[in-house]
This record gives structure tokens, C-alpha cells and sequence, in this order.
């Protein structure tokens, strides 16, 4: 596993664990910077995934 990977896979699970504090906490629907706060670790994981996926090709 490299290096990019590792990090897309840390940055879903920290990304998770925030989505879940602040949807317990009832903060995640605040505002929409706040949602998007919440939802961006998780959607830069994928997306270092998906590219270092897509270049291995």
C-alpha cells in the first residue's frame, strides 16, 4: 500500500468520525460551511483513491 492510499484511507476514517460527532452533537446541519467541514475529509480520501487508482492504470 503506498503512501497516497494510506492517507485517502485516514482521511475517510477521521472524516467519519467527525460525521458522526457532529451528528450526534446535532452540529452538523448548522450551517453549510459547517456540513461541508464535515463531509470534505471524507470526500478527499475518495478522491486521492480514486486518482492514484485511475494513474496506476
Amino acid at each position: 500500500m503506498n503512501r497516497q492510499i494510506f492517507l485517502g484511507i485516514f482521511l475517510i476514517i477521521i472524516g467519519a468520525i467527525g460525521f458522526i460527532v457532529g451528528a450526534t452533537t446535532h452540529h452538523l446541519t448548522d450551517s453549510t460551511p459547517a456540513l461541508i467541514g464535515y463531509i470534505l475529509p471524507m470526500a478527499l480520501g475518495v478522491i486521492m483513491i480514486l486518482i492514484d487508482r485511475l494513474s496506476n492504470k
